[in-house]
This record gives structure tokens, C-alpha cells and sequence, in this order.
């Protein structure tokens, strides 16, 4: 059974690229357009693995990132960022982010990196 990722982001085109690649990789994808929308499929679903935009309206990434800390500590998070200070990355990574990524950046390195959070 492959892993299940969630793809965080107010971004539609950002969302889409994500599914792509990871589609391709062999990851079963879905998407939530906020964190509103995120913390609800995490109750609903298993999640191996959730990619967050920092930034966003309702609940924003450092928010999720609490959530599953507290929730859900066993699932992997990558937080991503365009627009965010770099101090924002450092708090995800302080609250409890596996890896941060700042866009733009490569999907190689975001797809190995997802496969190597995925195999540890």
C-alpha cells in the first residue's frame, strides 16, 4: 500500500504540481486548500506524510504543524513557504517540521526528500 500524503496550500497551482509529482512517484495524494480543511481530513483519514504552505488563511501552517504535533506525532511534515520571513521557517522547524523548503525549489529535492522522511 503506498503512503498517503496531504499537500497543504492555498495555491491551486502550487497544490497541483505537488499531486503531479508525487502521483508519479507512487504516493496516493490528497489535497486542502487551508488548515481548516487540513485538520479535518487528519481526523478523518491516515496520513503518512503532510506538505503545508506556511502562509495561508483559517489555520496556517505553524498552526498544523502544532495540531500534529500534539495529535498525531507519528506523521512526517515538510513545510513549504514562498512569501514567509526565514524566521517562519525556523519556527517550523522548532514546532516540529522534519525538513522546510523555501520556494521556488526543485520537486526532485522535495520528492527525495519526502522519500526519505517516508523510509526512516
Amino acid at each position: 500500500m503506498s503512503a498517503r500524503v496531504l499537500i497543504v496550500d492555498d495555491d491551486e497551482m502550487a497544490r497541483s504540481v505537488l499531486h503531479k509529482k508525487l502521483g508519479e512517484c507512487g504516493y496516493d495524494v490528497v489535497e486542502a486548500i487551508d488548515g481548516r480543511q487540513a485538520v479535518q481530513l487528519l481526523r478523518e483519514d491516515t496520513i503518512d506524510l503532510v506538505i503545508t504552505d506556511i502562509l495561508m488563511p483559517e489555520k496556517d501552517g505553524l498552526e498544523i504543524i502544532m495540531f500534529l504535533r500534539k495529535e498525531q506525532p507519528e506523521v512526517k511534515i515538510i513545510a513549504i513557504t514562498g512569501a514567509a520571513p526565514a524566521s517562519y521557517l525556523d519556527s517550523a522547524r522548532s514546532l516540529g517540521a522534519s525538513r522546510t523548503f523555501r520556494k521556488p525549489f526543485k520537486l526532485e529535492d522535495l520528492a527525495a526528500a519526502v522519500e526519505d522522511l517516508l523510509s526512516a
